[in-house]
């Protein structure tokens, strides 16, 4: 099975559009989820009417003539919250196949109900009202309440109850009506086994305990049963030690893989860095921005669990609301990212098709566990089916060296041309060919995406005082497309000039045009050998110049090569000598003063609750943050000298004071007074001032540093969108 590109990600991104869909099941009794209270006895009778002498309800049972036989009373009483209330008698424990009596008395004088239901599944279309196998005494099923409380009392029939006992309460303000009488699914329900002849209650054996909170939720759900003297109170029992590791078992095993998923995520873009610096990649900024943006996303992630309200906490839903938004967001853009990077890569369809199915998998297991098992299997069934279609795909046709060359009107013998492969991640081809006397005839080709594409010749390699020919074909634009040269005297737009450079171009040879979803740009150079050192560049997506002023944007993606041109051989420059010191320079002082920093304070402000927790994590990040800027103004230095730069003087006095204010905020940490002391009031202003000073400090030199290194909008963005998402948390938290 095969699917295009296209096809896959339409397939996941509205398979992550039905994952915020509400399930489309409600299971009225099938969740087990809030404890029950230990089982206890009292002696005081239900003050409240009942059809049966309730005297006569909880000890064993005995042959007294006042006795029924076969008959047994019940009472369950429970407080008054707006909601219905109920109990069910199981052979196994389980929800499905048993059969409850519920009921409920809406407030404002409303009529109570009461009905027993036949439990056949977790859909309100399994549970049927007047259904089921209890055998109950006719005009002996009531429910009333008395001093805020309900008392739903009837009898069965039956020679011994069954022992499985499940209670259940409902959501609050919600009454089954007629002519239904469809329940929704219950606020919380506890299962339990009791001994009728002994009168004790516990868990069902894999919850067994003897852990007893008196605060529970169930302690104040009564029981009265029996047929004897003396009547018997129950409640429902406790989770315990053992049902708790149940209810915290999922959380645990949530951490434990976010936080796994984290450390991996970690280390991949730490390589990527590595990496980066090592091949002077070019074409990944979009990447890396996406890349660093995910990992400060994560760690935000990994920061809240620290500031996590209480359940209770009226702030609660807004930091779910933050949390689960987040974790999406950062989905999207992960799965996004990686198949950007594979795409990068070049690392072919296996790892499509690999990741791709794994992400298609993950996408069913969610959508099958947010649905029905009928509406599960009928959408995995038709999941299927649609994969067997024919795919989507548009082929593009592929140039290479081995190809033939598909133009017919050229001006020059194309049979006559040398081919390289120019720029292997984009596919660039070019040949070339001495034609003439002094006369070298040049074609460029590269796939139709939607950009401008350019080759620049160069004296020294740098783009710089480079001249460069450009051209691009608009969509629908009939085959209009234009090419031009230009001289590259700097990298903003105003310094790329169109119509003016030093290439002699023979007249009527330079054009562009489109051939089997490539293009292809012909000019041709009079010169006795032209400059070996070349410049390939591509526009970004849906822009092109346009009159008057046919003016560039920046490109999206560049590399420089030199080529031998007797030989067609061609070896990739690395870039300048100094390129990954200032590299190293810029995300060392980013990831420290840029980030860390913000964060550290972050946790200082919002996480003061879980102490001493909250301390040593701001401690250890607010170091490594330091370290890491130290290390990135000592690789500035470093740069400076080797450079003889002069135009960074501002920038390295920010620096330098940015590194003094960070090293008096290390130092405070040693003069800090105790919280006692009246001198504790003024360390905490300066503290905290200086702090915030050097945040502000360091993000606006950062981004100056950016600009003097003339390093392009990728930074700008990838930083940005860094700060942005800090500057979100931090809101959102006050």
């Amino acid at each position: 099975m095969k699917m295009s590109l296209y096809s896959s990600v339409s397939f996941i991104l509205f398979t992550l559009i039905a994952l915020q869909c509400p399930p489309l099941t409600v299971s009225p009794f099938n969740k087990l989820r809030r404890p029950a209270a230990q089982l206890y006895h009292s002696t005081t009778s239900p003050s409240t009417p009942a059809s049966f002498n309730a005297s006569k309800l909880g000890l064993p049972r005995t042959t007294s003539s006042e006795t029924v036989e076969n008959t047994w009373s019940f009472i369950l009483s429970a407080p008054d919250s707006s909601v219905f209330i109920g109990i069910g008698f199981s052979t196994n424990g389980k929800m499905i196949g048993s059969s409850a009596v519920v009921g409920w008395l809406p407030p404002n004088g409303g009529q109570g109900h009461t009905k027993q239901y036949f439990l056949g599944g977790q859909s309100p279309g399994e549970v049927m009202p007047d259904q089921g196998d209890l055998v109950i005494v006719n005009g002996s099923l009531k429910i009333e309440s008395v001093s805020s409380r309900l008392y739903m009392s009837f009898q069965l029939t039956v020679e011994m109850p069954r022992k499985n006992i499940l209670y259940a309460k409902g959501p609050a303000g919600f009454f089954p009506s007629s002519p239904g009488f469809r329940l929704r699914e219950h606020q919380s329900m506890t299962t339990t086994t009791i001994n009728y002849v002994t009168g004790k209650q516990e868990t069902s054996p894999f919850l067994k305990t003897n852990l007893c909170p008196k605060e529970d939720a169930w302690a104040n759900e009564h029981v009265w049963l029996g047929n004897t003297n003396h009547h018997r109170c129950h409640s429902g029992t406790t989770y315990g030690a053992n049902h708790r590791l149940l209810l915290w078992l999922p959380f645990v095993i949530h951490i434990a893989i976010q936080m796994t998923g984290f450390l991996l995520g970690l280390i991949g873009i730490i390589c990527g860095l590595f990496l980066e610096n090592q091949t002077n990649a070019n074409n990944v900024s979009t990447h890396k921005a996406l890349g660093i943006t995910i990992l400060v996303m994560g760690f935000l992630q990994v920061l809240a669990l620290f500031a996590r309200p209480d359940k209770e906490s009226k702030y609660r839903k807004y930091w779910n609301w933050y949390h689960h938004n987040i974790g999406r967001v950062m989905i999207i853009l992960t799965i996004s990212n990686i198949f950007y990077g594979i795409h990068l890569g070049k690392a072919g369809t296996s790892w499509n098709v690999g990741y791709g199915s794994a992400i298609g998998v993950l996408a069913l297991a969610a959508i099958g566990l947010e649905m029905n098992l009928y509406s599960s299997v009928s959408f995995i069934f038709f999941t299927l089916i649609a994969l067997q279609c024919p795919p989507l795909t548009i082929q593009q046709t592929t140039d290479s060296c081995s190809s033939t060359l598909p133009l017919n009107d050229l001006t020059f013998n194309s049979s006559l041309l040398q081919c390289v492969e120019a720029w292997t991640p984009q596919n660039y081809i070019l040949r070339y060919a001495r034609t003439l006397e002094n006369t070298w005839s040049l074609i460029l080709s590269a796939p139709d995406s939607n950009v401008f594409i350019g080759i620049g010749f160069s004296t020294n390699g740098q783009m710089i005082g480079s001249s460069a020919v450009v051209g691009w074909l608009p969509p629908g634009s009939g085959g209009g497309g234009q090419a031009k040269q230009y001289f590259l005297g700097g990298q903003s737009p105003g310094e790329v000039t169109p119509d003016q450079g030093d290439l002699v171009i023979v007249n009527g040879s330079l054009k562009i045009e489109s051939v089997s979803s490539r293009l292809y740009m012909s000019f041709q150079l009079t010169a006795e050998l032209p400059r070996q050192s070349i410049l390939y560049a591509k526009g970004p997506a849906g822009f092109f110049p346009s009159s008057p002023g046919f003016r560039l944007r920046e490109h999206q993606s560049m590399t420089t090569t030199t080529i031998n041109y007797n030989t067609g051989s061609q070896s990739v420059v690395k870039g300048s000598p100094h390129s990954k010191l200032r590299k190293t320079h810029g995300l060392m002082n980013m990831i420290g003063w840029g980030i860390l920093i913000i964060i550290g304070a972050i946790v200082a402000r919002h996480m003061k609750q879980w102490e001493p927790t909250w301390f040593y994590s701001h401690i250890a990040v607010q170091i490594i943050g330091f370290l890491l800027g130290l290390t990135g103004i000592i690789c500035g230095l470093i740069l400076e000298n080797r450079t003889n730069a002069s135009n960074v003087s501002t920038h390295k006095a920010l620096g330098i004071t940015i590194l003094v204010m960070g090293g008096l905020q290390v130092l405070a940490l040693l003069a800090r007074p105790d919280k006692e002391s009246k001198y504790r009031k003024y360390w905490n202003w300066y503290h905290h001032n200086i702090g915030r000073a050097l945040i502000i400090l360091a993000i606006s030199n950062i981004f100056y540093g950016i600009h003097l290194a003339k390093a392009g909008s990728s930074w700008n963005a990838g930083y940005g969108s860094a700060v942005g998402v800090l500057a979100l948390a931090a809101t959102g938290l006050e």
